[in-house]
């Protein structure tokens, strides 16, 4: 059973309402085809759906093209870059606090370059969306009995670790969904996080009791499917996907689940409709080719990456072919051209105008054609872009290094590296973002790599110099010495950052720690000097 139902031709909604997350599991889980358009106001994003599966996506935003990834990430070959592009454009699509979205079945791609779309869903569900969102939407849902969906697909496609893979496997509708939380091997935040997940890709569905469960399971083993349905339906009380268990804004039906490209439902007897009214009106004739055709041109313009390609030109042409290329589409979208036509027709290409006159605007004027093609061609940003760009990838660095840090005190070193080193690229100017990531490098490679485990020593060192009051930074030097067994230089490193800072405890446990090794430390050696002096020189010696 699907995760969310969408009726067959255009749909449309806020990414919020639900979240984007829900509706990109359900074109999945449906086997949608089709162009799912995400805007928010200039910003467009489009990702096109074939069986379910996500064959090309595009959006006009030039930090997201391919070039400019790999100014960011160096030495990524065609599909890895690829791939990085498509997780940029999904995570910052599900991470817009307003816009809306469209999707238009039976929409073909103007190409094809396919990625795999559940596991990047499943990484930003499990590493993006916010707790209290997925909080929100499971509310309420704690005496549920959620079990694996029968026609859904092997969670192993999700990309999770083991003990997530554990926990959607032992959803078997025997308990309820307190119980489930209750005794999984995951914190409480992660498990739901897991729980949401498999909802929205349809991989779990939920019934209400055991009895509940049980007449479900006798339908399935005894009766048709069309019967099963029928009683699935009659259970108002038990829901059984997200479409019923949450207020989704689309409504289903099984030929719109067919123009999706899904899997068709068997059908049921449909309810009595009233009779139609007579109408005097000639039956609509097919669709207009004139509109057709500019709706596509409309698909054309809106996803456009700048003003040249709204005109059709290259950036670098002279002035006269741009006032050409403009002139000409002026000529056939102008509102005097089509104030004979059906309202929808003129309004089309009214809007359609609005984007070439806009786009006109800054590439008619020499000095206004300078200034475009600097930010937008040759990405050269203004002074106030830059600063904003700054505290930007300062705030999400800052996210990177908490989250590291929580993994750090988790004992999860190698992930809590992996959030160092992306804040330390971020702000490299950053000491305490360098001490960190000095550290786990040092710490990862001792014993085995001493180059590397010698570099993150010296970052550390670094992060010290270049800043006055790095108390954090001196108790991972602490850390560092204690490791090597130096606790006289580990225990002056403590020391130091309590100086600095009088409250820090973990200056102060680790103290404590380093002295108390070494009192063992000089209780063993005495003990084994002892031993080597033997009975006569212990008894000299006393």
């Amino acid at each position: 059973m699907a995760a969310l139902d969408y009726a067959w031709g255009m749909q449309s909604g806020s990414v919020n309402d639900p979240p984007l997350a829900e509706l990109l599991g359900s074109l999945i889980a449906q086997g949608a085809s089709g162009r799912l358009d995400v805007i928010q106001d200039k910003r467009k994003r489009a990702f096109w759906f074939e069986g379910g599966q996500l064959s090309y996506s595009k959006s006009n935003l030039r930090s997201e093209t391919v070039e400019r990834i790999a100014e960011r990430m160096p030495g990524l070959d065609a599909d890895k870059l690829g791939h990085a592009q498509l997780v940029l454009r999904i995570g910052n699509a599900m991470a817009l606090k307003d816009g809306s979205w469209t999707f238009t079945p039976n929409m073909v791609p103007p190409k094809r370059a396919p990625q795999a779309l559940l596991p990047i869903l499943a990484r930003m569900v499990m590493e993006k969306l916010p707790e209290n969102t997925i909080s929100q939407r499971l509310a309420g849902l704690g005496g549920r009995f959620p079990r694996r969906s029968m026609d859904s697909s092997d969670p192993m496609v999700l990309g999770l670790d083991a003990m997530a893979n554990e926990l959607l496997l032992s959803m078997d509708g025997a308990r309820p969904l307190e119980d489930v939380l209750e005794f999984s091997p995951l914190e409480i935040a992660a498990a739901n996080r897991v729980v949401y997940l498999g909802l929205i890709t349809g991989i779990v569905e939920f019934g209400e009791d055991e009895a509940t469960m049980a007449r479900i399971k006798t339908t399935i083993d005894h009766d048709s499917l069309s019967t099963q349905v029928h009683r699935e339906a009659s259970v108002p009380s038990s829901p059984s996907s997200l479409a019923d268990l949450f207020d989704a804004p689309i409504q289903t039906s099984p030929a719109g689940k067919a123009a999706l490209g899904g899997p068709s439902q068997p059908s049921r007897a449909p309810e009595p409709e009233p009779l139609p009214e007579v109408s005097t009106q000639p039956a609509s004739p097919k669709e207009d080719p004139e509109l057709m055709n500019l709706r596509a041109e409309l698909q054309r313009v809106e996803l456009a990456e700048n003003h040249f390609e709204i005109l059709e030109v290259h950036w670098d042409v002279g002035e006269p072919a741009l006032r050409k290329a403009y002139f000409a589409l002026a000529q056939r979208l102008h509102p005097d051209r089509w104030t004979g036509s059906a309202p929808q027709v003129s309004e089309l290409a009214a809007d359609i105008f609005a984007k070439v006159n806009e786009a006109w605007e800054d590439l008619g004027d020499d000095e206004k054609r300078k200034v475009y093609t600097d930010r937008v061609i040759h990405g050269i940003k203004s002074e106030d872009e830059l600063a904003m760009e700054k505290v930007r990838a300062i705030l999400a660095a800052e996210d990177e290094f908490k989250a590291g840090q929580m993994m750090f005190r988790r004992g999860n070193l190698v992930k809590a590296h992996e959030l160092f080193l992306a804040a330390h690229l971020a702000v490299p100017e950053e000491a305490e973002f360098q001490a960190y990531y000095g550290y786990t490098l040092f710490k990862l490679n001792y014993g085995k790599d001493s180059d590397q485990a010698q570099l993150g020593v010296d970052l550390i060192k670094k992060a010290i110099d270049n800043h006055v009051k790095l108390d954090g930074g001196w108790v991972l030097m602490g850390l560092v010495y204690r490791s090597a067994g130096n606790h006289k230089r580990s225990i002056g490193s403590f020391r130091k950052a309590l100086e600095m800072n009088a409250s820090n405890v973990d200056a102060e446990r680790e103290l404590r720690r380093s002295m108390q090794e070494m009192q063992r430390d000089k209780a063993k050696a005495a003990k084994a000097e002892e031993k080597k002096a033997g009975f006569f020189g212990r008894f000299f010696k006393k």
